[in-house]
């Protein structure tokens, strides 16, 4: 059942942390929080965060939309850099640095 307060809730730390924890702590199952998430229209607050590395050398940092205009890459491959195992492709190495909302 989803009261009033388990969809303010919702709305407010939706995409901030892992569903799997927010299912928990509302007492749903996982495929509610996305469904609920879906028929509410509500989407992440939250942005990803991404630095990007030529090689060893910073070059800048963004969400996924900045950095791929900056690479002039499409997301597809752009998340293709997203390393979690140190290697480069291309020279390119992109780093996943954390979550952040921009509203506060």
């Amino acid at each position: 059942m989803w009261t009033d307060e388990k969809i303010d809730y919702l709305k407010e730390y939706y995409g901030g942390i892992p569903v799997k924890k927010m299912a928990g702590m509302l007492g749903v199952k996982e495929y509610a929080i996305y469904t609920q998430a879906s028929k509410l229209k509500i989407k992440s607050k939250y942005r990803k965060e991404y630095a990007v590395y030529f090689g060893d050398e910073y070059q800048f940092n963004g969400d996924a939309d900045y950095c791929c205009r900056r690479l002039g890459v499409k997301y597809p491959t752009f998340i293709g850099y997203v390393s979690k195992s140190g290697r480069f492709e291309d020279g390119i190495h992109v780093v996943d640095i954390g979550k952040w909302r921009p509203d506060r």
